[in-house]
């Protein structure tokens, strides 16, 4: 059963070992979400620009982006954001509530006064 699951869905990945994937990233299967994390991780690290903290790479719904763990800023690429805003457009979502959402941010309800 398993050399059939590899013929139809391919083998599994080579760093997780739990997903089956036909993708190849450095002569290795590597599924999208693995070689997502294995990309982060080569990405140089930023400096927060307001308080000066080294940023964590972040990821969600296939967006890395930067995020300070000592004030919470956010730092998006401009790949970054035009990928939210993408998602966005889709979504039928403002561009600004999708990427807080997207992002796992809440965002405070605006009311005009």
């Amino acid at each position: 059963m398993s050399s059939l699951m590899t013929k139809i869905f391919g083998p599994k990945c080579s760093r997780c070992h739990t997903r089956r994937t036909r993708n190849r990233f450095r002569d290795e299967n590597i599924c999208l979400p693995c070689q997502t994390q294995l990309e982060a991780e080569a990405e140089p690290r930023m400096t927060c620009p307001k308080c000066g903290a080294s940023m964590t790479k972040q990821i969600q719904q296939s967006v890395v982006y930067d995020k300070c763990p000592t004030c919470g800023g956010v730092w998006l690429d401009q790949q970054e954001l035009e990928s939210l805003a993408a998602m966005a457009a889709v979504s039928g979502q403002a561009s600004g509530q999708a990427a807080g959402v997207i992002l796992g941010m809440s965002m405070p309800p605006r009311h005009h006064s």
